[in-house]
């Protein structure tokens, strides 16, 4: 396959980067990741369309290939800023700027101009910069090791660095340095195949990435109580099914239809997120299973450490009032220990008869199942 051939297929596969991630993102404008890729695989359009019209005509140096490493250069530094973009990190923009003045500025030497090599090194350099720096920071992302779904892209990266590391290190060795410009050298028909991979690689990486986080925050929002952050009876039943041994807690405020009546459902509604934020002060991860009720599950403790950790959600709330439109509400909870049972559903129904008795006798305490059973209490529905 001649040198021709192999652009005109990378301008095809650079032009395909940039409309599909483009229209992709005019599907999901709040991704502005998919915006800059596609301004990425611009830069890979540009690159190769100045490649095509120096194939038919002579064009002056800063076109090309000043202008073709430039927008080549721009489009791997844009495949790094939208990866930071997509990981919640600062965009990169100054650093962007720079490295593109910097390679514009070495392009001014008379040695870069006159000598393939010496300007292939220049940006075969920068690039194995750039591409390392993007995989640096997916490495450092916290969820990679967990999401199968960044290696794609982190190994792409990779590949591509590290074929433009062989090339760098054969041209300093003294190998392929025989080079011209849109030449069929071997070593320039290595690159543009390894482009021509990389580029369909990256758009096909970088889509999956987005539909792999929109497919995670659905699920997140699936699990997750809208008022209150806290997890939800579906999230409940799920990791109860993979906990290790465990007490389990059944937290109701008290008065609650009381707050709402007097004060009403605003108040109520801010009662509930105010006592989310005091409990996850001693542990963060709480389920509201439905209207005040709240259940934790403490994990490989003894029943004293489960009876002290219950205690201090209840002091924990007692503690600090309520501040609501200039007055203040005192808040208190009564909760249901379970120590012992077979599965969910029966923690449930033991706490509630443990959160029943703490109710009917005088709320804003605990009580614990088991304690119960031994004096022979009747089951009965807990109420607020």
């Amino acid at each position: 396959m001649d040198s021709f051939t192999l652009i005109l297929a990378t301008a095809i596969s650079s032009f395909l980067m940039a409309t599909s991630l483009f229209a992709f993102y005019c599907s999901r404008p709040n991704q502005r990741a998919l915006l800059v890729w596609s301004c990425a695989g611009t830069g890979f359009l540009i690159n190769h369309l100045f490649g095509i019209m120096a194939h038919c005509t002579t064009l002056p140096f800063l076109l090309v290939p000043g202008l073709t490493n430039l927008s080549n250069m721009a489009a791997h530094l844009l495949i790094w800023a939208g990866i930071r973009l997509h990981l919640g990190l600062a965009a990169p923009w100054r650093r962007v700027i720079a490295v593109l003045f910097v390679t514009a500025a070495l392009h001014l030497f008379p040695a870069v101009q006159q000598d393939v090599a010496t300007r292939l090194l220049v940006n075969f350099t920068l690039l194995i910069a750039i591409d390392v720096t993007a995989c640096v920071d997916l490495w450092r992302y916290r969820e990679l090791k967990r999401q199968k779904i960044y290696w794609p892209l982190f190994a792409l990266l990779s590949l591509f660095a590290s074929q433009l590391t062989v090339r760098c290190t054969l041209m300093l060795s003294g190998i392929g340095t025989d080079l011209t410009f849109l030449g069929s050298q071997w070593m320039q028909s290595i690159g543009s195949i390894a482009l021509l991979l990389f580029i369909p690689g990256v758009t096909m990486a970088c889509a999956l990435l987005v539909v792999r986080q929109q497919a995670t925050e659905l699920e997140r929002q699936s699990r997750t109580d809208p008022l209150t952050g806290c997890l939800n009876r579906r999230a409940l039943q799920q990791d109860a099914q993979h906990a290790e041994p465990y007490a389990l807690l059944l937290l109701d405020l008290d008065f609650f239809k009381q707050i709402n009546d007097h004060y009403g459902h605003d108040a109520g509604d801010a009662a509930l997120v105010f006592v989310t934020k005091r409990l996850q002060q001693l542990a963060p991860t709480w389920y509201r299973i439905g209207g005040e009720e709240f259940v934790l599950l403490v994990q490989s403790h003894t029943p004293h450490d489960v009876l002290t950790i219950a205690t201090r959600c209840r002091e924990q709330i007692a503690s600090t009032a309520m501040p609501w439109q200039q007055q203040q509400i005192q808040l208190t909870v009564s909760i249901g220990v379970s120590l012992s049972h077979a599965d969910l559903s029966s923690a449930l129904r033991a706490a509630d008869v443990a959160l029943y008795a703490a109710k009917t006798r005088g709320r804003n305490q605990v009580q614990v199942a088991e304690e119960l059973l031994q004096t022979n209490h009747s089951w009965q529905p807990s109420s607020a």
